[in-house]
């Protein structure tokens, strides 16, 4: 399945306005938030309990019920990064899986979480969550943030992928929290090796925490998913980067967020970043 084709294709189920709503297969939901930068979160399901994974911002609606209303099945909240667009409602979840190294963002961008740290249950490479035949592995891929994770689903196919290489339209790596060019070299080789561990047949279909952005990331508006072909662009961009192989073009007005320092936007093949 290719993402751009099947949102082409498939247009979102509205009745849960703000929230716009994809089944992609049996079991798996997309949701998108009302807000203008579409944070996606996704709901898989296995045979015992489900996963929401994100919550995108607070726009108005009532997540949680929607996504009661999808499965009847106990949820376990997973975060892929603390950013306050993927980590909203947590006063409402009893816990949430998250990695402790993002728990500072979580209190910096919303000091009300300081009540809600201690709900986190850490995770890491060895953290494996079992819905009942269907399990997710973590995959640490420090870089937008310490603590950005994927969590790779082999049983449906996908990876969901948060912020950790963009969504089609460039990786945040200007923000103040985020690596270096060169640790973000290591955690995208790493994302790759372990991704081809998961799937032999590097057959998975990753889907980013704005899904929105992969038709709007490459001049045209020809849509530019997230894959294993964009993470193979993202580690060249990067050597290209510490190399000095690589002139940077004008930043988008955008990718001035988040910080006073000057910065550049960087391509290489359907891969771009934005860094300081």
């Amino acid at each position: 399945m290719r993402l751009d084709a099947f949102m082409q294709n498939n247009p979102a189920n509205m009745e849960h306005a703000p929230y716009a709503v994809r089944c992609l297969q049996e079991g798996v939901w997309m949701i998108e938030d009302g807000t203008p930068t579409k944070s996606c979160s996704y709901v898989v399901e296995g045979a015992d309990s489900a996963a929401l994974i994100d919550t995108g911002s607070e726009c108005g609606g009532d997540l949680l019920a929607l996504v009661a209303s999808l499965t009847s099945k106990p949820v376990k909240l997973l975060v892929t990064h603390g950013h306050p667009d993927h980590a909203s409602f947590l006063d409402r979840v009893e816990r949430f899986y998250m990695s402790e190294k993002d728990i500072p963002l979580l209190v910096s961008f919303t000091p009300e979480n300081a009540a809600q740290v201690q709900k986190c249950v850490p995770i890491d490479e060895a953290t494996r969550i079992d819905l009942g035949g269907v399990e997710l592995y973590t995959i640490s891929v420090p870089g937008h943030s310490p603590g950005s994770v994927l969590f790779a689903d082999p049983w449906h196919g996908y990876v969901f992928s948060g912020d950790a290489f963009g969504s089609g339209e460039g990786v945040w790596l200007q923000v103040p929290e985020a690596s270096n060019m060169s640790e973000y070299l290591i955690a995208t080789e790493h994302a790759l090796a372990r991704l081809d561990e998961i799937f032999p047949e590097r057959n998975y279909v990753i889907l980013p925490g704005h899904a929105y952005q992969m038709f709007i990331g490459v001049p045209g508006y020809v849509p530019n998913p997230v894959n294993r072909e964009l993470l193979l662009d993202m580690a060249g961009l990067c050597r290209k980067v510490l190399c000095a192989e690589i002139t940077p073009t004008a930043p988008k007005e955008t990718d001035t967020a988040f910080t006073n320092e000057p910065v550049l936007r960087v391509q290489h093949g359907r891969a771009s970043a934005v860094c300081i």
